[in-house]
C-alpha cells in the first residue's frame, strides 16, 4: 500500500479523481470532441478536475477499504442559474466530462454537474446517454436532423440546453427521441448513410 501511495497516479487520482485525466489526455490529443471529430478541446481546463477541486469539491466517496477515494463529492449553491444550485451530491466522473462537455462543445462545468445529476434522477448511463445526444448535435450541424424531429430543440455545437431537454425526452421516450433511448446503433440506422460515422456501439 505504501507503495502504491507513492505513485503519481495515486496521487492524481486521489486529488482529482478520474477528472484529472481531462487536461493530460488533452495534451495527448485523447479528448472527446465535437462527437469524436476533434481530439483536444480549448478550454479544457474550464471543465476539468482541478477546476472541480478549486471550487466545488467537499469531500470522497471511496469505495470500502479503497485509500485513494476518487469518486469526488461537490457542493453547488452559488450559481447564476438556480437549476444549477444541487447542492451536496456526486460529482461526474472522467467520462461524464467529456460527455456533455467536449463532445458538444460545452465548457460550463455548472451545466455538466446538473446534466450528471439529469441522468443520475432518471437512471441513465452518462456515457451512453450523453454519446446519443452528442451525436444528434453532429446529425443537425450536417442538416440530417431538424428541430422540427426534435420538437423545436437545435442542437448546435456549445449550447447546453438542448441537451437538457433531450436527457428528458429520452428518459420519458417522447417522440422521435424515443429513438435515441435506443442508443446510438439504432440512431444510426435510422439515418443512414451517416451510420458509419458511429463513434461508439452499445449493445
Amino acid at each position: 500500500l505504501k507503495t502504491i501511495q507513492e505513485t503519481m497516479m495515486f496521487q492524481l487520482m486521489k486529488s482529482l479523481g478520474t477528472s484529472g485525466y481531462m487536461g493530460m489526455g488533452n495534451e495527448w490529443g485523447d479528448t472527446p470532441c465535437k462527437y469524436w471529430t476533434q481530439g483536444s478541446f480549448e478550454p479544457v481546463e474550464e471543465i476539468s478536475g482541478s477546476a472541480m477541486a478549486d471550487k466545488y469539491l467537499v469531500g470522497r466517496n471511496p469505495c470500502y477499504a479503497c485509500s485513494i477515494g476518487c469518486a469526488r463529492v461537490i457542493d453547488v449553491k452559488e450559481s447564476s442559474d438556480p437549476r444549477f444550485n444541487i447542492g451536496r451530491t456526486h460529482g461526474p466522473e472522467y467520462e461524464t466530462l467529456p460527455a456533455f462537455g467536449g463532445l458538444i462543445l460545452n465548457k460550463d462545468l455548472e451545466s455538466i454537474f446538473y446534466a450528471n445529476q439529469l441522468c443520475n434522477e432518471y437512471g441513465l448511463d452518462t456515457i451512453s446517454c450523453g454519446s446519443v445526444i452528442a451525436y444528434c448535435y453532429l446529425l443537425f450541424d450536417r442538416k440530417l436532423l431538424k428541430d422540427e424531429d426534435l420538437d423545436g430543440i437545435q442542437p448546435e455545437w456549445g449550447t447546453i440546453e438542448p441537451a437538457f431537454m433531450l436527457i428528458e425526452k429520452i428518459a420519458k421516450r417522447q417522440g422521435i427521441v424515443d429513438l435515441l433511448a435506443k442508443g446510438d446503433d439504432a440512431v444510426g440506422a435510422y439515418f443512414r448513410p451517416e451510420a458509419e460515422q458511429l463513434a461508439v456501439h452499445i449493445n
